[in-house]
């Protein structure tokens, strides 16, 4: 005989460690996740006849158009730049899909969260496991085309999966801050999209961080989303830099383009990233716990 799960009702004083419970209950709902994930996914491409297909296709065909713009037209020197262009595509999409996704999922539930118990986070951290599960479904194939363009293997690229981990927690500790805020302020959801749009093309995901000015570039050592795209894109395909010449107007000019070996990050930058990464969850987790027992008053 299958078991219920006890009915738990919402304690707006229980507040301080809300946070642990929350995350209890997430652990105790976990196969609700899984059917969360699941519906998502065949809901998705149910009437599509290409089915999973487009999750690979999408990345693929914006990667050929990219290669034609940024190799020819702007001639971006870069080893590999179409492996390096989808290498950061997949990554970027894990983060941009799953921290929209959150929002759409929790309002979209709203009506279920006003009628019964279900711990809000349930459908943010489903949202977050549909993007993986597309993103796992993108690594195949990026893999194989890597190997196609004859790309050196190397024991670095296993560290495609630390920065698809280091993704994976950002992009829910993101999507549990938007989807706090979207609940108290609609016009949040709108916002976060022209800002995710500007974020695109702010970040080097489909361009080599060396076409930008020097100061510029060093900017992007504070952008944990960069951090993130091009660990995955070095493991890869390494990277190329360029040595001597000198700076006019604030772009760099002369030099050699040396080309770098695929390389992971030295251990200071690993821990830039870790703490970025689990820095934004501890406080997307936070804010979302500790006001969840006011969203049913929101929706």
């Amino acid at each position: 005989m299958r078991q219920s799960i006890p009915a738990t009702s919402y304690d707006s004083a229980r507040t301080q460690f809300q946070a642990v419970v929350e995350a209890q209950e997430l652990w105790r709902y976990r196969s609700l996740i899984r059917n969360l994930v699941s519906r998502d996914l065949k809901v998705r491409y149910k009437r599509s006849a290409l089915g999973f297909v487009w999750v690979t296709l999408n990345p693929l065909l914006t990667t050929i158009v990219l290669s034609v713009v940024f190799s020819f037209l702007l001639g971006a020197s870069q080893p590999h730049y179409p492996v390096f262009v989808l290498g950061g595509l997949i990554i970027w999409n894990l983060f941009a899909q799953g921290s929209v996704a959150a929002m759409s999922n929790l309002m979209g539930n709203s009506s279920t969260l006003r009628r019964m118990y279900v711990p809000p986070s349930v459908f943010v951290v489903s949202a977050i496991g549909s993007a993986l599960v597309n993103l796992f479904f993108t690594l195949i194939p990026f893999m194989l085309i890597a190997l196609a363009l004859r790309v050196p293997i190397s024991l670095t690229w296993l560290y495609v999966v630390v920065a698809c981990v280091q993704m994976t927690l950002f992009t829910l500790g993101i999507g549990l801050i938007v989807s706090t805020m979207v609940v108290f302020f609609n016009d949040i959801y709108e916002m976060y999209l022209v800002i995710l749009t500007a974020l695109n093309y702010l970040t080097p995901v489909f361009y080599p961080i060396g076409i930008l000015p020097p100061w510029l570039a060093r900017l992007e050592v504070y952008n944990p989303l960069y951090l993130f795209v091009s660990a995955a894109q070095h493991a890869v395909v390494g990277a190329t830099v360029i040595v001597g010449g000198s700076i006019v107007d604030g772009r760099q000019v002369g030099g050699v383009a040396t080309t770098i070996p695929p390389f992971i990050p030295d251990f200071k930058m690993q821990l830039v990233t870790w703490a970025s990464a689990l820095l934004v969850l501890t406080v997307g987790w936070l804010m979302f716990t500790r006001t969840e027992a006011k969203f049913a008053y929101h929706f």
